[in-house]
């Protein structure tokens, strides 16, 4: 794998061709791979968001939760229940 500084002109001229040969490679049958390939990278990462947004609710509930009962608990020490 190479990086490319694009302020410098041969660095551009360089990722240029490394993109259109990639785009001749990508051309044709490949490319109908290349995009469900794309697409199934992109439903993984968007799944893995919702999974982490869900367990961040559930953590958020618990906590909730559990406040909510310690004021239940210190509301009937008070009352010395």
């Amino acid at each position: 794998m190479d990086f490319f500084l694009l302020l410098r002109s041969e660095d551009i001229v360089r990722f240029r061709q490394c993109i259109l040969a990639i785009l001749r490679w990508g051309a044709g049958k490949r490319l109908g791979n290349i995009h469900l390939a794309l697409d199934e990278i992109l439903k993984a990462r968007q799944e893995a968001a919702t999974d982490d947004d869900d367990d961040d609710e559930e953590e958020e509930e618990e906590e909730e939760e559990e406040e909510e009962g310690g004021r239940r608990k210190s509301k009937r020490r008070r009352r010395g229940l």
